[in-house]
């Protein structure tokens, strides 16, 4: 019996349910496989675009409703219109008319075509019968003869077929005329139905694009999205947007200059795809879009969460200043179809332009409270986590530094204001005397006579030379100095070395710092030499202050006043705070110091203001009076003997075996060791960076048997003094892995403006352990540990010092196309003004931009009546001279050069009267947004800020709320680079007639009823602005050199001497002055064409007439001005400019125009305007006399 035979498997698992489990992990793999292509493919970045694109379609629809509304009865008006007047011309007698007219139209285009027809059959048989002609009497044919007849015949056949052909064309055009005017109605409505029919068809089908009605569509749409189809309608669907930046290149292998440089890619706007639509604006001050429509929207949408609308809204919103950056039409377009001309974005934001995902794009926030709300909102990581990028985008309040890369050649960068505050902190505190940076590249030493003539001047640094510092001050008050500056004078740039955070908590770290401060004082008085004084008078102390306070002493020095916190670094704080100065130097020395400053300090900044032997000592007695009693100094203690011969034996075994250093240090005694300490001190601390002194004594023991070729070590230590700093000129350059954050690493955010703002806040800090008591310090030798002093400076310097050096980068990556190149007048501009500012000139005088506000009409988004704008204008006041001589009172033009936010092309001119109330219509920013302005303000307060520039920042809020008619909402005032000292002189004479200045009201009233604007004008200096286009160049330039006699007799304050033998300015620098003067008023220079004013006046007793107006002491110019050795009966305050030079001194076409009307060149002037029959002489005629000026023998 065959049995059946099983073929049966054993297995351990039961295979059914292994089967299951396969399936349910083969799904899940499946599913993961789908769920990663679908993460790859839903970026986050679609997410912004879906709803952007939801949020596009609101104003279109928008557009289109109000379109329909405020057009609708217009279309169905046209649409009835045009139905009735076709009916009319369909019916009635009139139609039979248009009938005939139209057969008689079509008539004759039938004939005109037919003998247009024949007439070219005549001229092709004409021009054959000619060839014919021609080739016969070439080949000598004797037919050819016999065709000369024929071609006269045809020849008429074909002008009689044109005349026919003009005839006709002529009937023609009759009827068609007669025809066009039966229809002109029906084809006026019918062509302006059109027009709005075409437009509401276009904003209908935009809307259709976006978001279609029918079913099917929305379909297709949703499907144009999905993977695999999403390029079939790349302009409509969700796509990643990049923008290629040529000539601003990116670099790789560390951003090394000279390194590999690849194009920069942006793909910011796949994200921000609103910030370049108009459309999208945003209040900044309250994070929502402008117009109300999309606030709505996104309310809608989000309707519980606040904090999600307003991140949407800082997503999608619109670029601020669209017209100054970003914008198609701006100076900076981010996306343009030529590459070479882009901007992007990562250029001046910073970032990593490739991402597109918001952590790896590396955005920076502005706030730990910014950081949260990111982390919340879009899941952003801690910047610890990204250091893999080492350019992080910069913070708002950074962005300034990187107008730098390509604006260097700009001393000013208009709207740059924090990088510009930064600029003058840097300048003004010295950093560039430690710190090499370029563009501040200087010499120190003596410069020779050539390189005074070329401009090179010496770098003396920013402190006072010390080599004489035994004539002006006692070693007690140095050593109290030197502990703590800021003690004595709240104000001073001078650093603090001591007392800082890593000085140690050990009981012995005061006298460590004291000793080094006796070494120091010891030090510098040993190298002090002394000069030669003659006695000083005394003088009156009451006489002193009224010279100090009228000459001009005010405009760089402060006495008793407080200071306010960015006052620090303004004009005024550009001298020493004088509050305290009797306690540090007596009147002999304060005597000779005012009397000729470059005699104690040749390379020192103060001029020359040529006081009397009196008024010197008067000043001299007044300033030894000014004390604080009450206030202690900063004590210093005795020198520690013991950790001074520890220090000083540290010193010398740099050199020395230790035996040797022994042996020497045994031989010293206690002056000659606080010598060496304070040499070694000054040299670890760089002090002669800052200041001039005297190198050590060669003979000193620790020098004996040390140098070469005869040169002792000791010479030039100190003279030829070099930067102990970093190289900071490619700082901006350093990646964030370039600081070192040591023990700090997991307390600050790891950035490069993180890391320098803590460096500048507390200098010292990393030496130290956070979170520790203070005091406690790394432990490392005391010559390891940082030097750099604390400047003390506030949030706001240390901020704005902060993007100042953000922006010291090499520009290796930027393309020398793309920086902005000055023209020769822009560069002699800089030039000049950069002497002004470093000579602070602007203390006393006006310079730069006049800013006026003007009201606007404007019409809110979504609809509305239109409101009141007020747009700040900032420009320059640039006169046409000839034209205001010719009588053209509206010669004043404003020359634009910011209209709010946005920046006008120079070359833009406006005709505008300064303070007087004129329409001007039609301001166009780049073609894109029109202005209507109705009125400029016209009271004399904002006509005096503008002009004069009188009001200060401190005072405008005050006087906005005191001043009728002056509040924020109609005028607004800012800082225009002018001389604040106006504003003191105005506030004292007031105070002196009994004023409350510190009360607004009361300042307020008594400004109104005080001719402030005249007495400016009268005892102040002059403004600069058209100083080069009224002046004389050859004038000018000799009068800046020695400003003697004064050109006013009644200004009290003096116009310094800046150029003292081989020191202050030099030839170069003064004419680079008057070259600039001339270049900002665009006048000619350094010649000029007086040949018009060098010819005879018609009239024989010309002359004559302008000799008698000149010289009569009743009516004439010799009522009110000296002309040379001829008196005015005036009195010197009240007396007018000497008229002898004023030929040399003044332009002809300026003088022409000033004599017609003195007040509209300069408000406030005293000089009247007088008419032609009150002088007895014509303009023509006096400027002509003043320009050829010959004094009479008798009066």
């Amino acid at each position: 019996m065959i049995g059946r035979i099983h073929n049966v498997q054993e297995t351990f698992y039961r295979m059914g349910r292994m089967n299951f489990l396969f399936m349910l992990s083969s799904l899940a793999l499946l599913g993961s496989i789908g769920w990663m292509a679908w993460k790859d493919f839903d970026r986050p970045w679609k997410g912004y675009q879906r709803v952007f694109n939801e949020l596009e379609v609101v104003p279109a629809r928008e557009a289109l409703r109000a379109y329909e509304e405020a057009h609708g009865e217009e279309i169905a008006r046209l649409r009835s219109a045009l139905g009735a007047a076709e009916a009319a011309l369909a019916s009635g007698a009139q139609a039979g008319v248009l009938a005939r007219v139209d057969a008689q139209v079509a008539s004759l285009e039938a004939d005109l075509k037919r003998v247009e027809q024949a007439q070219n059959f005549e001229t092709a048989t004409l021009n054959e019968l000619r060839h014919e002609y021609e080739m016969g009497m070439h080949e000598g044919d004797a037919h050819a003869e016999a065709l000369g007849a024929q071609i006269a015949r045809q020849e008429a056949s074909v002008l009689a077929l044109e005349g026919k052909g003009k005839e006709v064309a002529r009937t023609l055009a009759a009827r068609t005329l007669e025809r066009d005017a039966m229809r002109r109605d029906v084809r006026e409505v019918r062509a302006e139905l059109t027009s709005m029919e075409q437009a509401a068809e276009g904003l209908r089908a935009a809307v259709e694009e976006m978001d279609p009605e029918a079913f099917v569509d929305r379909i297709a749409l949703l499907a144009r999205d999905l993977p695999g189809l999403d390029f079939i309608r790349p302009t409509v669907t969700l796509k990643d947007k990049q923008v290629v930046v040529s000539n601003l290149r990116e670099g790789r292998n560390f951003n090394s200059p000279g390194e590999v440089t690849v194009d920069r890619v942006d793909r910011c706007m796949t994200c921000h795809v609103g910030a370049l639509d108009k459309r999208f604006e945003a209040d900044p001050s309250t994070g929502t879009f402008r117009n109300p429509i999309l606030r709505a929207f996104l309310e809608k949408k989000f309707p519980s969460d606040e904090e999600m609308r307003q991140g949407y809204t800082r997503v999608l919103m619109a670029h601020p200043n669209l017209d100054l950056f970003a914008g198609g039409s701006s100076p900076h377009p981010a996306d343009v179809q030529e590459p070479l001309k882009n901007f992007g974005c990562t250029a001046c934001h910073g970032g990593r332009g490739r991402a597109t995902d918001f952590t790896w794009a590396s955005h920076t926030p502005d706030s730990d409270e910014e950081r949260e709300r990111w982390e919340r909102l879009w899941g952003y990581r801690h910047i610890h986590e990204t250091e893999q990028w080492g350019e992080p985008m910069l913070p708002s309040f950074h962005l300034e530094a990187s107008c730098y890369a390509c604006h260097r050649q700009d001393r000013d960068l208009a709207g740059a204001d924090d990088w510009e505050r930064g600029r003058e902190v840097f300048e003004r505190a010295g950093c560039h005397a430690c710190h090499k940076v370029a563009g501040y590249e200087t010499a120190s030493g003596p410069p020779d006579e050539a390189a005074r003539q070329r401009g090179e001047t010496t770098h003396h640094g920013p402190g006072p030379e010390l080599t004489h510092l035994s004539d002006k001050l006692d070693p007690e008050w140095v050593a109290s100095w030197l502990k703590n500056p800021y003690a004595f004078r709240p104000d001073t740039t001078m650093p603090r070395f001591f007392g800082l955070s890593n000085r140690g908590d050990d009981p012995q770290a005061d006298a460590r710092e004291d000793t080094q401060i006796r070494a120091v004082a010891e030090y510098l008085f040993s190298r002090s030499q002394s000069r030669s004084y003659e006695e000083a008078p005394a003088g009156d102390p009451t006489r002193g202050e009224a010279v100090v306070r009228d000459t001009g002493c005010l405009a760089c020095h402060r006495i008793g006043e407080d200071v306010p916190e960015r006052g620090r670094w303004d004009e005024r704080g550009f001298g020493p705070d004088l509050s305290r100065v009797g306690e540090k130097a007596d009147a002999a020395w304060l005597y000779h110091w005012v009397r000729d400053p470059k005699h104690y300090f040749p390379g020192g900044r103060m001029p020359d203001l040529t006081l009397t032997g009196t008024e010197a000592a008067d000043v001299a007695s007044y300033l030894a009076s000014l004390r604080e009693e009450g206030v202690s100094p900063a004590r210093v203690g005795p020198a520690d003997e013991a950790y001074l011969a520890e220090a000083c034996r540290a010193l010398l075994m740099e050199k020395r075996a230790g035996s040797e250093a022994s042996t020497i240090l045994a031989g010293m005694d206690v002056n000659a060791r606080l010598r060496l300490l304070g040499q070694g001190t000054i040299a670890r601390f760089g002090c002669a960076s800052c200041h001039a002194m005297g190198d050590p004594d060669p003979s000193e023991p620790w020098f004996a048997g040390m140098g070469d070729e005869g040169k002792s070590p000791a010479e030039g230590m100190f003279t030829a003094a070099q930067r102990i700093g970093k190289d900071l000129s490619e700082e901006g350059d350093l990646l964030v892995e370039d600081f070192d954050f040591g023990l700090w690493a997991e307390h600050l955010d790891h950035t490069a403006h993180d890391w320098i703002d803590r460096k500048l806040r507390d200098p010292r800090i990393f030496d130290t352990y956070p979170g520790e008591p203070a005091g406690r310090v790394r432990p490392k030798p005391a010559k390891d540990l940082l030097r750099m002093p604390d400047f003390m400076l506030t949030d706001s310097d240390a901020r704005s010092l902060t993007t100042f050096v953000l922006s010291l980068r090499a520009g290796a990556l930027v393309d020398p196309v793309r920086r902005r190149a000055l023209t020769e007048d822009e560069a002699a501009i800089e030039a000049s003004e950069r002497i002004l500012v470093d000579n602070n000139c602007v203390s006393c005088h006006q310079m730069g931009a006049d800013e006026i506000a003007f009201r606007t009409k404007e019409s809110p988004p979504g609809g509305g009546a239109p409101r009141d704008r007020w747009v700040r204008v900032a420009g320059d006041f640039s006169p046409d001279w000839q034209a205001i001589a010719d009588g053209d009172e509206a010669s004043w033009t404003f020359v634009p050069r910011w209209v709010g936010d946005s920046f006008v092309d120079d070359g833009r001119y406006r005709p505008l009267l300064p303070g007087v109330q004129v329409g001007v219509a039609g301001i166009d920013l780049e073609g894109k947004v029109p202005l209507v302005v109705s009125e400029i303000p016209a009271e004399p307060l904002r006509r005096v800020a503008v002009r004069s520039g009188l009001l200060p920042d401190e005072r405008v809020a005050d006087l906005r709320g005191a001043i009728p008619g002056a509040d924020s909402g109609n005028v607004d005032i800012l800082d225009m680079r002018t001389g604040r000292f106006l504003w003191t002189r105005v506030v004292e004479r007031l105070a002196q007639d009994g004023t409350d200045i510190d009360d607004p009201e009361e300042l307020a009233e008594a400004l109104a009823g005080f001719d402030y604007q005249g007495y400016v004008a009268r005892t102040s200096p002059p403004p600069l602005v058209g100083l080069g286009g009224k002046m004389d160049p050859e004038f000018l330039y000799n009068f800046i050199r020695t400003p003697r006699p004064a050109i006013r007799p009644g200004a009290t304050v003096r116009m310094p001497l800046f150029q003292s033998g081989d020191h202050g300015l030099t030839d170069h620098q003064i004419a680079t002055l008057v070259r600039g003067f001339a270049a900002w008023e665009r006048a000619p220079y350094p010649f000029y064409d007086r040949s018009a004013y060098g010819a005879e006046v018609a009239a024989p007793d010309a002359m004559e007439r302008a000799r008698r107006a000149v010289f009569d002491e009743r009516g004439g110019c010799r009522q009110c001005h000296t002309i040379g050795p001829v008196g005015t009966p005036q009195t010197p305050a009240d007396r007018g400019p000497d008229l002898a030079p004023a030929g040399a001194r003044l332009r002809p076409d300026f003088l022409l125009a000033w004599l017609r009307d003195p007040s509209l060149l300069k408000p406030g002037t005293a000089m009247p305007a007088k008419t032609e029959e009150a002088f007895g002489a014509t303009p023509e005629e006096i400027v002509l006399f003043l320009n050829h000026l010959t004094y009479p023998s008798n009066d």
